[in-house]
């Protein structure tokens, strides 16, 4: 992930321990932009850190640019 992911993940687990209550995750996820591994350890640290309140917003991205930016295609679908 880079410098930007990293900082909101950081983000995210240090309100984790600064509270007890709030639920805490992500909008959407463009999950085909990252690694299913990283993706899976970071979500997991933070649902650990956060006693199981971390949620994980997961789809595949609707911007044909950021796909082609990777050097892939946009997979089929809606508007695919």
């Amino acid at each position: 992930m880079g410098g930007g992911h990293a900082l909101r993940h950081r983000r995210r687990a240090a309100a984790a321990q600064a509270t007890s209550h709030i639920r805490l995750g992500t909008a959407v996820t463009a999950v085909a932009r990252h690694r299913p591994e990283r993706l899976a350890q970071t979500v997991a640290t933070l649902d650990r850190l956060s006693g199981g309140r971390a949620i994980l917003g997961a789809g595949l991205g609707g911007v044909k640019q950021e796909f082609t930016a990777f050097g892939s295609t946009r997979p089929g679908g809606v508007g695919g």
